[in-house]
């Protein structure tokens, strides 16, 4: 996995709040994915072959929805649902 570099101000501003959400829900659904194949075996279950690869190679469709779902998932827990 990749890691990535954040850059913070000295003070708060949105500019920096909303690409440290961006890069979290992005670490989020990056590390959801990894660990979601290497466990699936382990529970009998086969993953899609297209799906079974690095993040950064799945198909740009799969890795929007996993960003979409993890957003909403953030949102929801802040939100206190």
């Amino acid at each position: 996995m990749s890691s990535v570099k954040q850059i913070t101000c000295q003070q708060p501003c949105p500019r920096c709040s909303a690409l440290d959400e961006r890069l979290a829900v992005e670490r989020v659904a990056r590390l959801f994915h990894y660990f979601y194949e290497m466990f699936a075996p382990f529970e009998g279950w086969e993953t899609r072959e297209e799906t079974r690869k690095a993040w950064d190679d799945l198909p740009g469709a799969n890795r929007l929805l996993m960003l979409r779902t993890v957003a909403a998932v953030i949102d929801e827990i802040k939100r206190g649902v």
